[in-house]
């Protein structure tokens, strides 16, 4: 899993937009733990059986996601992310947000996710995600659009936006194994997975 996490970041190509080659790894994570969340089975026996090391894993994948964000300080040769990582406190507070808002989220829709015709109907709107993003990422005019909102809002020149500027590393491949697993657990056909089977 370590390995796996660490993949993510360490094969992302350098882009021309400031941390968008630290920032887009982390959203494939994010996505991620997501996905899992959703399609985690929490009134099962043998899911209750993982939860302290999915806890655990979940700790370990956003403890990681900070400890590399401290390339920031080290020479360039010496990095595993393609290039300089945003401050950790950024990164810390970011993952702390996301914590928040995803533990938000899981109280108000507890008692949907307990309903298999509730799960349905959040696991329709993740898939709406992941293919609207997946379209943003795919499309030419959007993708420059996106890529000249986040040039100017780090101060770049709005002018050199293209699509090229989110080049996500394998989200297609990703974007397609969450819609799997999405409608996999929609049908019944997703097996009960731990957090660190998920994200692997």
């Amino acid at each position: 899993m370590i390995g796996s996490i660490v993949a993510v970041y360490w094969l992302q190509p350098v882009l021309p937009i400031r941390f968008s080659d630290f920032i887009l790894p982390t959203l494939t994570l994010l996505l991620t733990i997501l996905g899992w969340l959703f399609t985690r089975r929490p009134m099962e026996v043998e899911q209750q059986r993982t939860i302290n090391q999915d806890r655990l894993a979940i700790f370990i994948t956003l403890l990681i996601i900070v400890g590399l964000s401290l390339f920031r300080y080290v020479e360039s040769d010496y990095r595993i992310t393609a290039s300089r990582p945003p401050s950790p406190l950024i990164i810390f507070l970011a993952l702390a947000g996301f914590t928040g808002l995803v533990l938000l989220a899981s109280k108000l829709l507890n008692r949907h996710l307990q309903q298999e015709e509730g799960q349905r109907k959040i696991l329709t709107g993740l898939i709406l995600l992941v293919v609207i993003i997946f379209v943003i990422v795919k499309s030419e005019p959007l993708a420059t659009a996106v890529s000249g909102v986040w040039r100017r809002s780090t101060g770049q020149d709005v002018t050199l936006a293209s699509p090229t500027n989110l080049a996500w590393l394998g989200f297609s491949f990703v974007a397609f194994r969450l819609i799997h697993t999405f409608r996999d657990r929609q049908t019944g056909l997703l097996p009960i997975l731990s957090f660190r089977e998920y994200l692997t």
